[in-house]
């Protein structure tokens, strides 16, 4: 980690807060946890097993959205996919 963090400022510049954005989020860093297992952006990456999934809250975000996708629409067919358009 500390390799990483002396990378960073030396290819974004050390921290100068009256002329620019520290390049470090520090709170971000504090919370950051290392290990095989993380969530970003909504996704669980797993190192160990090499696999990615969805959290939970994405992935009701995403059924809830394709729920109502339908609606009010028609659906139009090509190269053997479907895809609804909003009249």
């Amino acid at each position: 980690m500390a390799a990483s963090i002396e990378a960073l400022y030396i290819i974004l510049g050390f921290s100068e807060v009256d002329k620019r954005q520290d390049a470090l989020s520090l709170d971000k860093y504090f919370e950051s946890v290392c290990s095989y297992e993380r969530i970003q952006l909504g996704v669980n990456i797993n190192t160990r097993t090499m696999s990615i999934g969805l959290t939970d809250k994405k992935r009701f975000a995403m059924l809830d959205e394709l729920s109502h996708w339908h609606k009010k629409g028609k659906v139009l067919h090509f190269y053997k996919e479907s895809f609804c358009v909003e009249v």
